[in-house]
């Protein structure tokens, strides 16, 4: 996969691969753990080019996501976030490093606030 996005990772570039149960979902996701951080990188920010992408000769899924693996307690602010974009025309909302992050109007300016909790989001 890491080819067909550009992405310079390679096998020596992988600690392990293995997918894991994760409710009933099919196929089961994968989770890849690197060996440094700049092959995590790569992949992460190269991901954008799986939408382009016919990937179900391959995987037999429609589209394959790259995601970070958030903690519990990042996973539920995350997902808080992500409804308050869904009532909020304009939000741009992402992780990197397991830090959550949000542009709250993409027209007014470049400010980027960076959510730790339920109170930083309550406050936009």
């Amino acid at each position: 996969m890491a080819r067909s996005i550009d992405a310079d990772v390679g096998p020596e570039d992988i600690d392990i691969i293995h997918r894991f149960k994760k409710g009933n979902r099919q196929p089961n996701p994968i989770i890849v753990r690197f060996n440094n951080y700049y092959s995590k990188k790569e992949m992460y920010y190269s991901r954008r080019k799986l939408r382009k992408l016919n990937v179900r000769h391959t995987s037999g899924a429609e589209k394959i996501y790259v995601n970070e693996n958030l903690t519990a307690q990042r996973a539920a602010l995350f997902k808080k976030v992500r409804n308050k974009k869904r009532l909020r025309q304009g939000w741009k909302v992402w992780t990197t490093d397991g830090k959550i992050f949000v542009k709250p109007d993409l027209s007014i300016d470049d400010r980027v606030i960076r959510i730790n909790s339920v109170d930083n989001l309550e406050k936009l």
